[in-house]
């Protein structure tokens, strides 16, 4: 009578140990990611013998966190002449993305979900960074990007397309030019 485990499809077992109540521990940092079939094999007195599946979900890695900054008109040595749009994204092979948190000049957001996006608008060097973390708690390292703007705009907001206005119009829909804004380097991003 006894109980044995497997867990590569019953080529080889291991037996676990106790006289009533069995027990096996399993160390899950050695199997890949991914599920994992465990088979269960018990056997009594008579020699009958029974054999169970479970399904465990194997998840030792931890999540990704990925920023992309998206710079319509780059500038010199690495800045952006205008607003820039930054994409947040994550990702987990294992148990899936439970938050995404990021900040952006030191304000902290977390989403339920692992994408999302913002607009570095003020001219500047702005820091971003984001991590991930999974379902089952683990957190990925942090990412760390610096966005520079160059110019400043009071709010960029998306404007409907009206043929035959230029620039100007758009710029009053959008709330107008920040005091700091180089108004000679004024432009309109169609999509």
């Amino acid at each position: 009578a006894g109980v044995d485990i497997s867990v590569d499809g019953g080529a080889t077992w291991s037996a676990a140990s106790a006289a009533t109540t069995w027990s096996r521990s399993l160390n899950t940092t050695l199997l890949p990611d991914g599920l994992l079939t465990l088979l269960v094999r018990a056997s009594d007195i008579a020699s009958n013998t029974g054999v169970e599946t479970l399904l465990l979900n194997v998840d030792n890695a931890p999540p990704r966190a990925f920023i992309s900054p998206d710079c319509p008109l780059p500038g010199a040595s690495g800045w952006c002449r205008g607003p820039v749009a930054v994409s947040l994204s994550a990702s987990d092979s294992g148990s899936g993305i439970a938050s995404l948190t990021y900040t952006h000049d030191d304000k902290a957001v977390t989403i339920n979900g692992s994408a999302a996006r913002f607009v570095a608008g003020q001219g500047g060097t702005h820091t971003v960074t984001a991590y991930a973390t999974d379902a089952l708690g683990h957190r990925s390292p942090v990412e760390s990007a610096v966005v520079r703007v160059d110019g400043a705009v009071n709010s960029p907001v998306a404007v409907a397309y009206v043929p035959g206005r230029n620039a100007g119009y758009y710029v009053a829909r959008a709330g107008g030019f920040a005091r700091r804004a180089d108004k000679r380097r004024t432009y309109v991003v169609q999509p």
